[in-house]
């Protein structure tokens, strides 16, 4: 199955990588109101410029690899989702879980999103959080029947087969829709502008391909990039790049064996 590649420029840190890439270029670096928080004149103007590429559920429908450069716009995966008809569920690998309340009415937050997706996405039928924080997970109310957070504690340790054996067997309601933030992962394998989480790239790909197997994937998106300009050395942007290009790779994969068909 094949799929497309989109790539939003915040801050120039897909330079190398795009040159390798076929795909869609997305430049936002002209558009304010953007960094951690998103006003709504700018969240228009994103979903215009994704409107033609977002995924809706369609049979047939090729899915997205989605690049959204640091943590600070992981919000975008709200906008990307938001045209989602079908029931599905968020599979969110994150060092944070992204529910807390903001507070600005009306502004989209990085740390946020996916509590606003909760409230506003009517078929979203269930959220995954996996290698959050404990403090992160502490801070939100789990009370809702639709969460399910494996922490940082949880799974950092574990084999490739122990994740296997735990992720194969969690309950999917309707198809799958995957966001990573790479600040899930181990200094080694990623270096981003968050504090970083302990999961191997190793780990974090044997728990999307247990969740995704036999599933119908609509489409991935990833974050956790960090730029010249947010202080990362020549060495940062080196693993950073080499993760991507492994990541780009995996996903391929994760598509290929997609279900094509309605099967939820």
């Amino acid at each position: 199955m094949g799929f497309e590649t989109v790539v939003m420029n915040f801050s120039d840190v897909y330079r190398d990588f795009a040159r390798k890439t076929e795909c869609h270029y997305i430049d936002c670096s002209g558009i304010s109101g953007t960094e951690c928080l998103c006003d709504g004149d700018a969240q228009i103007e994103i979903s215009g410029l994704i409107s033609n590429l977002r995924p809706s559920g369609k049979i047939g429908e090729v899915p997205g690899l989605h690049w959204l450069d640091s943590g600070d716009y992981h919000y975008l995966s709200k906008l990307w989702t938001d045209a989602i008809a079908v029931p599905f569920t968020l599979l969110l690998l994150d060092h944070h879980t992204d529910m807390q309340q903001t507070s600005y009415p009306g502004l989209l937050s990085c740390g946020g999103w996916v509590k606003t997706v909760m409230e506003t996405n009517a078929n979203l039928a269930g959220v995954i959080i996996v290698g959050a924080g404990c403090d992160s997970v502490k801070g939100i109310d789990l009370s809702d029947e639709r969460v399910s957070v494996f922490d940082e504690e949880s799974v950092s340790g574990l084999s490739d087969k122990e994740l296997e054996r735990i992720f194969s067997s969690v309950k999917l309601n309707g198809a799958l829709y995957i966001s990573l933030d790479k600040d899930v992962m181990r200094l080694s394998d990623a270096v981003t502008n968050w504090d970083c989480g302990s999961m191997s790239l190793a780990q974090v790909e044997s728990v999307i391909n247990s969740v995704s197997l036999d599933k119908r994937v609509l489409g991935a998106d990833v974050c956790g990039e960090l730029s010249e300009s947010k202080g990362a050395a020549i060495g940062d942007l080196a693993v950073n790049l080499r993760t991507d290009e492994l990541l780009q790779r995996f996903f391929s994969g994760v598509f290929r064996n997609s279900c094509t068909g309605d099967i939820l």
